[in-house]
């Protein structure tokens, strides 16, 4: 006996799309949930750093000019490495090397 199975190629690559884009989805979820965290954790004077930050690919940047010295703790208000701690409490990220990379 032959039992011929068609169709089975299709079905694997419409899941594999379907994963794909859910992954995306996924992806973008978590990155809107850090930047959110980031920006809580930022030290507002003026807002201008805070109002900074934005998506970018699979980057959250901030092209302040002043925002790697507020992280690196120069700032009269919150603590140091705010960035860094914004992402680390978050579960669904896990770091795997460095966290902020500077310009």
């Amino acid at each position: 006996m032959i039992i011929k199975v068609s169709g089975v190629s299709e079905t694997i690559r419409d899941i594999r799309q379907q994963m794909k884009r859910e992954a995306e989805r996924e992806k973008r979820k978590v990155l809107k949930a850090l930047l959110q965290d980031i920006k809580e954790e930022n030290p507002v004077d003026t807002g201008k750093s805070r109002n900074g930050w934005y998506i970018l690919g699979n980057s959250i940047r901030n092209d302040v000019d002043y925002v790697e010295v507020l992280n690196n703790g120069t700032s009269t208000r919150e603590g140091s490495r705010f960035v860094e701690k914004a992402v680390l409490k978050n579960r669904k990220v896990r770091p795997s090397g460095i966290i902020v990379r500077t310009k």
